[in-house]
C-alpha cells in the first residue's frame, strides 16, 4: 500500500487516503453542529437578558411617578 500525502491533511496511518475526504466531511459536520448549538445557546442567553431588562424597565416605569429624565444626560431620549 502506497501512502500519498494529501496537502493540508494530517496523515493517520490506519486510514486509506481515499477515506480522508469522508473523515474531513464528518469532522466539519461535527464542528458545524457544535457551532450551531453554541449560537443557539448564545441567542437564548441574549434573549433572556433582553427579557429581563424589559421586565426591570417596566417595573421602574410603573414605580416612578413621572418620566425618568434624570437617567438620561440630555433629558428624554
Amino acid at each position: 500500500m502506497a501512502v500519498t500525502h494529501v496537502p493540508g491533511a494530517v496523515m493517520v496511518p490506519w486510514l486509506f487516503p481515499s477515506q480522508y475526504p469522508h473523515l474531513k466531511a464528518i469532522a466539519l459536520g461535527l464542528c458545524n453542529k457544535f457551532l450551531e448549538e453554541m449560537a443557539r445557546q448564545a441567542s437564548a442567553c441574549v434573549m433572556d437578558a433582553c427579557a429581563e431588562q424589559h421586565n426591570l424597565s417596566e417595573q421602574v416605569r410603573v414605580m416612578s411617578p413621572g418620566p425618568l429624565r434624570s437617567l438620561w444626560p440630555l433629558g428624554s431620549p
